[in-house]
């Protein structure tokens, strides 16, 4: 019995240790929202 490659089984994932991907985005994208904000010419 095959899987199809990008087709992975539906388990649930294992919680993996550090941040979870929103968090990651967020610590990225609010240094830089902050940085234009303060940075735009008034």
């Amino acid at each position: 019995m095959r899987y199809p490659a990008y087709h992975p089984v539906s388990h649930p994932r294992p919680p993996h240790d550090g941040p979870s991907p929103l968090t990651f985005t967020l610590l990225i994208v609010a240094p830089a929202v902050f940085a234009i904000a303060a940075l735009r010419p008034r």
